[in-house]
């Protein structure tokens, strides 16, 4: 199912909409392929520790990118905190 759109995130939600970034991969003790954003794995591997639970904090969905542009991969423009201005 699709975000609801109460008008104050219609532009984050409207990037849930667009082709992501991923990566397919199997975890250890696993058999199965599963699917993860680009957009997230970057901001997990470089955050902060006290950053880290943060993020554990936010829903699995891919972040958003401030270019706009959901397959970008750049570090710099993933938005954590609830999108572009």
């Amino acid at each position: 199912s699709q975000p609801e759109d109460d008008g104050a995130g219609a532009l984050q939600a409207e990037h849930l909409q667009q082709p992501q970034a991923v990566l397919k991969v199997v975890k250890p003790g696993e058999a199965r392929e599963s699917t993860t954003y680009v957009s997230r794995v970057l901001a997990f591997m470089f955050a902060a520790d006290d950053s880290f639970a943060e993020l554990m904090k936010l829903p699995k969905a891919p972040f958003e990118m401030t270019c706009r542009d959901q397959l970008c991969i750049h570090l710099a423009h993933i938005a954590i905190d609830g999108g572009a201005e």
